[in-house]
């Protein structure tokens, strides 16, 4: 418990200093629990506009809990950064001579937004006034500029810890503030630490500027404040070993991205103007009671592998020594067809505050899936811990395929999906799928989307991989400076039926749409499902020779359909979608190709972006409408469009045939370093051949075709790629279009040949080709 009271500003009659102090703590509470012992104290500095202590309420309450006294005093939203400083300055020392159990020799520095930027200057100050002799920290969230202290380094006192807390999502502030402080900050490298608040893709929340305010009170709050905190203030009391202490609250980088800390500077979000948002000023407070016994707040979502059906999880309930004893425990599965709530068993643990975990899923199934924990206290407080269950070995059972007009599912720009901004340096941003534009909530194993770089700032290239699992170092789409590019993208779902999308470098606009999922194999699913039978490629259009259409380009806004009953009549059943390599050669402005159900309303999204003068390909996986036909719309300006068919989905029938097994991405050929061929660029006018059964996930035989993310990079001459089944003659037909120094990708959807093999062959100049697998049909 804590009780509080106020003196009066010594500087400025509008404001008061307010003082927090261990039940007892107060003058006229002299003898309480804490007695007259003096008390570690923080000295607090709020963001602008947060003048109410409410705006802090639960960290606050926090820190009495953990036994420090706070000194929180206000200072006007008006006034010059000179002013506010000398104001805090003041106050603090007001508030250590007015409280008796205020120990000035052990002081902390914790601070936000405007009030962090006051924080190298506060702790200078601080030292000149003879505080922080026993020990001294410093904790800045958020910072707004390095305020009142010169321009360059900043020297401090020696004995210092500095624990600087950015928040990855901050759209209020640039990221990259708090990494200059940081860098400015001279003290012991061993003694200060930069940490990135991330937000937590597994149950939606978000790192923003506000998080350790009473606006946002959750687990962020508790992982990425409390515990950092809590941590450097053991550490730097000398209670702890500090090696100890950032373990215990979960610091690393090892931890991302199933931890929401990281200790690495990340400066995610472009420079704003030196100006704060008028919306600071109009804090809304919703403060949530802080719980008696904290353990609650201490619960999040993570995602921890499984080795099979059985093997137990020991979940931490708290961080307290011990649970309180009225805490309710209840299980939730993710998907109860394959793990029934009556396979979750949770009892005591071997420790105190442990719960232990087994989970068994149904016979014969495989893959994974999320195991749900959700723990109650008496005031209704709860909070759910979740773990992915591996079945069998994890591996996707093959699926059919289900077409859908595109539809978008994320758009930073406008927010759709996701909060509305760019996508940082080293940023992951999640795409959640299941539940939406009619994917099932369960029993989907994969999606094919088409993901647009819009304006990116840097060369970089985006990665689509299952949420929970780590970061592969592979790539779907590959990024220009300026330059908007599209590439279709098949992608295993994670256990939460989730994608996440990382960009490698620079910043940049994402968006995602659906064109289709693939269920894992349930015959529920599959009897209204699709099966592919991969061909060897077929130009199925060419307006540059009057294939499939009119010869000519096609002009802005028009559109043309495109009949391919006949082409898909050897694949057998009633074709339901095609696989279609789009290619757009020769336009005279930038625009963008739609394509869709033919006799549908055309839809808002993009199936090929490209510029003026540019030859680009795509592939787009689309669903055919009257006629067995599909219709391609071109925006501005004239283009060619050429189409290779790679295949077609024909209705579902109770056989595996044609049925998909979506892999997480894995590297199956790279020219540059020796995989799967011998390490050397592939020369004009030359092939390879790379085998592709048994290798990636993929098995060693019953494979129809292969699902590859195939990229070209370092080419010395404009040249393009083509890929077709080993043992079958050479097709007039191209993957993939390159120019001179160019790295891109595109997705191919390829039929197997002779041994499992396929062959690639680049047409001029020389060039390194990278192939990611995404998965494979069955025969």
């Amino acid at each position: 418990g804590q009780s509080d009271w106020n003196i009066p500003h010594p500087t400025t009659a509008s404001e008061l200093v307010y003082i927090f102090d261990p039940t007892g703590g107060s003058p006229a509470e002299a003898g309480g629990s804490c007695g007259d012992a003096e008390r570690p104290t923080i000295l607090f500095a709020h963001g602008y506009g947060g003048r109410s202590p409410a705006a802090y309420g639960a960290l606050i309450r926090h820190l009495v809990s953990r036994g420090f006294t706070v000194i929180y005093p206000t200072y006007p939203n008006s006034g010059t950064i000179a002013s506010w400083i000398s104001m805090e300055d003041a106050a603090f020392a007001a508030g250590l001579s007015a409280d008796s159990r205020a120990d000035p020799s052990r002081i902390g520095i914790i601070s936000h937004s405007n009030g962090g930027g006051f924080t190298p200057r506060l702790a200078q100050l601080a030292s000149e006034h003879g505080w922080g002799t026993t020990s001294f920290f410093a904790v800045p969230m958020a910072a707004f500029i390095n305020r009142g202290t010169p321009a360059g380094p900043v020297s401090e006192a020696p004995n210092l810890r500095w624990l600087q807390i950015a928040f990855e999502n901050d759209v209020v502030l640039d990221n990259g503030i708090g990494v200059e402080m940081f860098n400015s900050i001279q003290v012991a490298e061993s003694q200060k630490r930069h940490l990135t608040v991330l937000s937590d893709p597994s149950n939606g929340r978000i790192s923003g500027h506000m998080t350790p305010t009473g606006t946002s009170f959750d687990d962020m709050d508790v992982y990425g404040v409390w515990r950092p905190i809590d941590a450097w203030a053991a550490c730097a009391l000398g209670e702890v070993d500090c090696g100890f202490a950032l373990d215990f609250s979960q610091v690393g980088p090892n931890l991302y991205p199933a931890n929401i800390v990281s200790n690495e500077p990340v400066d995610s979000n472009p420079p704003l103007p030196n100006q704060l948002p008028q919306t600071e000023c109009t804090i809304v407070l919703n403060i949530r009671p802080c719980p008696d016994n904290p353990w609650m707040t201490t619960l999040r979502d993570q995602s921890v592998p499984v080795g099979g059906t059985t093997t137990p999880q020991v979940l931490t309930v708290g961080d307290q020594q011990s649970s309180p004893e009225q805490l309710v425990v209840s299980v939730e599965s993710g998907d109860p067809e394959v793990v029934p709530p009556g396979n979750i068993v949770a009892t005591p643990g071997a420790s105190p505050g442990e719960l232990t975990v087994t989970a068994t899923g149904a016979p014969g199934r495989t893959g994974r899936t999320i195991v749900g924990v959700r723990t109650s206290d008496p005031d209704g407080n709860s909070s759910v811990r979740t773990f992915a269950l591996t079945l069998g070995d994890g591996s996707p059972s093959p699926g059919a395929f289900h077409a859908i007009g595109p539809e978008r599912l994320l758009d930073t720009r406008s927010g759709v999906g996701s909060p509305q901004g760019r996508v940082g340096d080293g940023s992951v941003i999640e795409v959640d799928v299941t539940g939406r534009a009619g994917v099932p909530a369960a029993g989907a194993s994969g999606v094919v989307l088409n993901v647009t770089a819009e304006n990116p700032d840097d060369f970089s290239f985006v990665t689509a991989f299952p949420a929970g699992d780590p970061l592969q170092l592979v790539s779907n789409l590959n990024t220009a400076p300026g330059r908007t590019r599209a590439n279709l993208v098949v992608a295993r779902l994670g256990p939460s039926g989730k994608v996440w999308l990382y960009n490698s470098r620079g910043t940049t606009h994402l968006i995602a749409d659906i064109a289709g999922w693939f269920d894992d194999g349930r015959l529920s699913a599959v009897s209204a499902g699709s099966r592919f039978v991969p061909l060897s490629p077929t130009r199925v259009l060419d307006t540059r020779n009057g294939t499939g259409a009119p010869a000519g380009k096609l002009g802005a806004g028009a559109s043309v359909d495109l009949a391919l009953g006949p082409a898909c009549a050897s694949a057998g059943g009633t074709p339901t979608a095609v696989a279609l390599n789009l290619t757009a050669e020769g336009p005279t402005e930038a625009s963008h190709l739609t394509v869709w159900p033919a006799g549908a309303d055309r839809p808002t999204a993009s199936s090929l972006n490209f510029y003026a003068g540019q030859t680009v390909p795509n592939m787009a996986i689309a669903p055919l409408g009257a006629g067995s036909s599909v219709s391609l719309f071109n925006n501005t300006g004239q283009t060619h469009v050429i189409a290779d068919l790679a295949g077609c989905y024909v209705d579902g029938s109770a056989s595996p045939s044609g049925r998909t097994a979506v892999l997480s991405p894995a590297r199956i050929l790279d020219t540059r370093a020796g995989v799967g061929v011998s390490p050397a660029p592939i020369g004009a006018g030359q092939q390879i051949v790379v085998q592709i059964t048994g290798r990636g996930g993929i098995p060693t035989s019953a494979v129809s075709g292969v699902v590859l993310t195939l990229t070209g990079t370092e080419p010395t001459a404009a040249t393009h790629l083509t890929i077709w089944p080993d043992g079958e003659s050479m097709p007039t037909a191209s993957n993939l279009n390159l120019v001179t120094s160019q790295t891109a990708a595109n997705l191919a959807i390829v039929k197997v040949g002779a041994g499992g093999r396929v062959r690639i062959f680049n047409n001029s100049g020389s060039v390194q080709a990278v192939g990611d697998a995404a998965g494979w049909i069955a025969t």
